[in-house]
């Protein structure tokens, strides 16, 4: 079933939350990204989840683009779906690792043990458990 480009409200898409995430801290920037859009993304029907993120958020800074495309592929990878192309772009990719949770070393070591696959691979290191919406 293919979905027109008005099947996905504007304001829910990852694009809309991303424009909020400018001027923000990274505590708020976490807030908007794994609360309140983590709750549109688990609200959202699966077959409509392709339309919350099939345009490319513009640019943030190099750690949060790298971040937002990590997020994308490991919820399109719990959802058993391919991730949309913009996600793979070299450019989302950090060349040193950042950890973008409090800075407590228990966290850190957990960011380190316990990271999904694809921020891993991104250098942006969250502990799994972060990325659970309740």
């Amino acid at each position: 079933m293919a979905l027109a480009e008005d099947d996905v409200p504007v304001g829910r898409r990852l694009k809309d939350f991303a424009s909020q995430l400018c001027g923000c801290d990274d505590e708020m920037r976490l807030r908007i990204v794994l609360h309140e859009f983590g709750l549109v993304w688990e609200d959202t029907p699966l077959v409509a989840r392709l339309r919350l993120v099939a345009d490319e958020p513009g640019p943030i800074d190099r750690r949060w683009d790298a971040f937002l495309a990590a997020y994308v592929e490991h919820r399109y990878m719990h959802d058993g779906i391919v991730a949309p192309e913009w996600v793979f772009d070299e450019a989302r990719y950090l060349d040193e690792f950042w950890f973008p949770g409090p800075d407590l070393d228990f966290f850190r070591v957990e960011a380190i043990v316990h990271p999904p696959a694809a921020f891993e691979a991104r250098r942006a290191f969250l502990p799994a458990r972060e990325l659970l919406v309740v």
